[in-house]
């Protein structure tokens, strides 16, 4: 009763003389100085008020210095914008200052007109109107039975004997047959649930950002040229650029795969875990998390990219001074003898080796210096002669330490340079400026949806004024929320927009 009423009732005769007369009573009320219109305005007098209020609106306008109110019927198409239309619109509005507020405000109301034209257009089909019924739901059932279907991955999977399997054997895992008939019971619900998304997603949304993106490319698509090979090679190279479509359409693939293939090896259910990475589209919260990275996406690689080509120089220069030390453990004794190469320790015997090692070592434990045998301090070089330190070693002493005299060992220096300059650099800055960026982020995003919270609870989006300036100028205290429900909403101020590009220009005044 309190929406806003379809095309068919909307525009209908009986209905358009119903909101003329009801918007010619609200603006005599307005003149009444007894009050007894405005009394009557109730839903004893007016039997279908409540359908009456949400079909007409008016607009505060300033003509000849005089501030007018324009009432106008809010055209139907105006049902079709949507929750998440009106929380981008109030999200990445400029909001530089009041001017350019309403200025975006206004272009931003023009994009979102063409999908309220188009989820119309569909409306007028039975089977969109069945989808939309419960399209709602389609995400939250799609992460609930993800997580049903990992949850019998979790407890189902085991190895059938004591010996565990390598990436080239991995006939020992298995799985009994009631979970793994579950499996794909479920995996094929999921596939159902995630092409009804793709296709939801791609008549409602996908459709009109290809469009779009055509008209506005250097060289536009021509309507001549639809149906045509530019047209479709354009077409499938915008919408698999769309993040959310792409996301859509590996979630299909991994179904489809762990599908097709489970009769070849069940493993392929694994990859029905990558459908719970759609928390992110569940959980708001998340979504700040995701867009904290994004947002500084150019910096966090250009960073990333900076801290390999430093690893790369370090490898490179423990390949060159510590090849022999970079192993985890001790060579391997056969037959008596002690091996010079283990084939279970990481040796640096090529730089792409040392690479990997000073990446893994660098990155995961935060030293390098884990990856080197230890360098003794004190070495035996070709011609010279070592005695034992009889005693601890003090100031007369300093060449049993390696750090004085004929028996010194540079090496100690070298790996001492290595190790801490790799860690002050590397795992200390490098790492901490890229946590840093994300955290940094993500705070801005959070005092920025603050601030903009903030404003929309404390100043009036159309006009600009403050709220406790209409809190101290009421009686009951409630001047704000008045003013912004029925005298400044906007998104009346957005279907009155609408409703003036749907007006015959020659009705225009």
């Amino acid at each position: 009763e309190g929406e806003i009423a379809d095309r068919e009732l909307s525009e209908g005769g009986p209905f358009q003389v119903a909101c003329s007369f009801f918007m010619l009573f609200m603006m005599l009320q307005y003149y009444d100085d007894t009050g007894e219109l405005a009394s009557k305005c109730n839903q004893s007098h007016i039997k279908d008020i409540a359908r009456l209020r949400a079909n007409c609106g008016f607009v505060e306008i300033s003509r000849g210095g005089r501030l007018e109110r324009v009432f106008f019927q809010i055209p139907a198409v105006c049902k079709y914008l949507t929750r998440a239309a009106k929380d981008n619109i109030l999200q990445y509005v400029n909001r530089d200052n009041h001017q350019d507020q309403m200025l975006d405000f206004v272009d931003r109301g023009t994009v979102r007109y063409e999908e309220m034209v188009h989820l119309q257009e569909l409306d007028t089909m039975l089977i969109y109107r069945c989808f939309r019924v419960f399209s709602k739901h389609l995400d939250l059932l799609f992460f609930l039975n993800a997580i049903l279907i990992n949850t019998i991955i979790l407890f189902a999977y085991q190895y059938k004997d004591s010996q565990y399997v390598t990436l080239l054997s991995m006939d020992n895992i298995v799985i009994d047959n009631t979970p793994s008939q579950l499996l794909l019971a479920f995996s094929a619900i999921q596939l159902v649930i995630c092409i009804i998304r793709i296709a939801g997603y791609y008549v409602e949304v996908g459709v009109l950002r290809v469009k779009r993106r055509l008209l506005t490319m250097d060289n536009p698509v021509t309507e001549e040229e639809y149906g045509g090979p530019r047209y479709y090679f354009h077409f499938w190279c915008i919408l698999m650029t769309d993040g959310y479509f792409l996301l859509l359409f590996l979630y299909a693939a991994s179904a489809s795969a762990a599908i097709a293939l489970h009769s070849s090896n069940s493993l392929f259910y694994f990859l029905m875990g990558f459908h719970l990475f759609d928390m992110f589209n569940i959980f708001p919260a998340l979504q700040n998390v995701v867009a904290a990275v994004r947002f500084r996406v150019s910096t966090l690689l250009q960073t990333c990219c900076l801290g390999f080509i430093m690893m790369f120089i370090y490898s490179a220069i423990g390949f060159v001074f510590f090849a022999d030390k970079f192993e985890f453990e001790e060579a391997e004794i056969q037959d008596g003898y002690r091996q010079q190469y283990n084939v279970n320790s990481a040796r640096c015997d090529t730089i792409w080796k040392c690479f990997l090692v000073t990446v893994d070592m660098g990155l995961r434990k935060g030293d390098i210096g884990g990856a080197i045998d230890d360098v003794q301090w004190r070495d035996l070089y070709p011609g010279t002669w070592q005695m034992s330190c009889e005693s601890f070693p003090g100031l007369e002493y300093l060449g049993c330490m390696g750090l004085g005299g004929d028996d010194v060992s540079p090496f100690i220096f070298l790996r001492i340079a290595y190790t801490s300059t790799f860690f002050v650099f590397i795992d200390t800055i490098l790492v901490n400026i890229i946590f840093g960026v994300i955290i940094d982020t993500f705070s801005d995003l959070r005092e920025t949806n603050e601030e903009m919270a903030e404003e929309m609870e404390h100043r009036c989006f159309i006009c600009g004024i403050e709220r406790y300036l209409f809190e101290i100028n009421s009686s009951d205290g409630n001047g704000f929320d008045r003013h912004i429900a029925e005298d400044h909403n906007a998104w009346v101020y957005l279907f009155f927009i609408v409703h003036l590009m749907r007006k015959d220009v020659d009705e225009q005044t």
